[in-house]
């Protein structure tokens, strides 16, 4: 996405700005990472994207979700079947790969987790096909 002005078009690099909760000592941290990453990076993900490797996707999809304040996960697929889904950290249950009993469990209530996921509002899902 880029914006119009009178003098040209900024991108959505030239437009980000660090979220406003995010503590003092971390900003300019942040902005660094930022300003190194390729400007397709920050533009929001277009289908038909592709790349030779899952995990130049996968960068890809990361970077776009940092500059909006939520992380990627594969959801689904692998590289000998030549497709995967990637979705926002926050985007469906959370998976119980433990096994742990309810006194045991240090994970969230289901409640916690749905509020968390509500309030995030991006979710997105990317598929890669390679080679």
């Amino acid at each position: 996405m880029s914006l119009s002005t009178a003098t040209g078009t900024l991108s959505a690099k030239q437009t980000w700005t660090p979220h406003p909760s995010l503590p003092k000592e971390l900003v300019s941290v942040v902005i660094k990472v930022v300003e190194e990453m390729p400007e397709l990076h920050c533009e929001e993900p277009m289908d038909g994207e592709q790349y030779a490797w899952p995990n130049m996707a996968l960068d890809r999809l990361q970077d776009y979700a940092f500059t909006k304040g939520f992380a990627v996960v594969t959801l689904s697929g692998s590289e000998k079947k030549g497709r995967i889904r990637y979705g926002c950290v926050h985007h469906g249950k959370p998976r119980d790969t433990r096994k742990l009993d309810a006194e045991n469990s240090e994970a969230q209530t289901p409640d916690q987790h749905t509020s968390q996921r509500m309030s995030m509002g991006n979710i997105y899902q990317f598929a890669s096909r390679y080679r």
